[in-house]
């Protein structure tokens, strides 16, 4: 199934508001629409309420109401995508896997504030929470990310499992948003090992230069082979799919979860290897499955 729904997440916060700017440009070349989603996490105070004057929560869902309301015109106008509002009440770490699998989305765009700042609200520590309990595509935008088209994709690949398939899924997508792909392998010894020197002679052979290039980097240390690969090339959107079998998933299921994320002022695309790849390509998984 095709990318047709798109949850973002908003604490009308300035990060929010940068993220929104590439989220509301993927909803509109997708052809998708944009629900935007917020969660009353914390108990609103105001004279009205404490004279109890008005119910509980009346104030703050009139606010929260207004405020979506207006980016939703905003959206609009500016885009001319299809556009709605979502509001609940709880956390937001739970709330946004759950609003996802209701309004069957595809894909969620969330801003990320890195290691502070909105870091326990709706910064890092929340990003990871979603990344890690849904097996969407998340695409995340850190608060220094500016607004530009996201032409020059890269994707790290360890160069493992069905690479094949991964690669064809993301050049469908990379075409749809008019886009183009870079795959970037760490080799840790001087010679490529055979096995993944099979795997990517046979991406080359299925790909033509427009569309994939490939990079390979020499570090004995992956994550520092990365960001060697981010300073000297600098991306638009870097991709990590998250494999059972890989060392993604060991770095995934540690502190290091949002590492790219945090030490780059650049977007990441991260997909699960079944769930999310099956979600950009439309193959056979119900949609809103997280």
């Amino acid at each position: 199934m095709p990318i047709r729904t798109i949850l973002f997440p908003t604490d009308f916060s300035d990060i929010a508001s940068n993220a929104l700017e590439f989220a509301a440009s993927w909803a509109s070349k997708l052809d998708a629409e944009l629900i935007l989603l917020h969660v009353n996490s914390q108990t609103f105070t105001s004279p009205a309420r404490e004279a109890g004057t008005v119910p509980q929560g009346t104030v703050n869902n009139r606010m929260v109401n207004s405020r979506l309301e207006s980016l939703l015109q905003d959206m609009v106008t500016r885009f001319g995508i299809r556009t709605r509002t979502h509001i609940e009440e709880g956390q937001p770490g739970d709330m946004i896997p759950k609003v996802a699998t209701e309004t069957q989305s595809q894909l969620i765009v969330m801003g990320s504030a890195g290691p502070s700042g909105y870091a326990q609200v709706f910064g890092s520590n929340l990003t990871v929470k979603v990344m890690t309990d849904t097996r969407l595509p998340l695409l995340i935008i850190p608060q220094e990310a500016e607004y530009q088209p996201l032409h020059r994709w890269a994707y790290a690949s360890d160069l493992e499992g069905p690479e094949e398939a991964v690669v064809d899924s993301i050049i469908e997508l990379a075409s749809q948003l008019e886009a183009r792909l870079e795959l970037v392998h760490v080799k840790q010894e001087k010679e490529l090992e055979k096995s993944k020197g099979f795997v990517l002679d046979n991406i080359r052979r299925r790909h033509s230069e427009s569309y994939l290039r490939c990079q390979i980097v020499e570090d004995s240390n992956i994550l520092q082979g990365i960001d060697q690969y981010v300073e000297r090339k600098q991306p638009d959107l870097l991709i990590m799919v998250r494999h059972d079998h890989s060392f993604w998933a060991r770095l995934f299921n540690r502190d290091k979860v949002a590492y790219s994320a945090a030490r780059t002022n650049f977007p990441m695309l991260v997909l699960h290897a079944e769930r999310g790849l099956q979600a950009v390509t439309g193959e056979g998984v119900p949609a809103g499955e997280v």
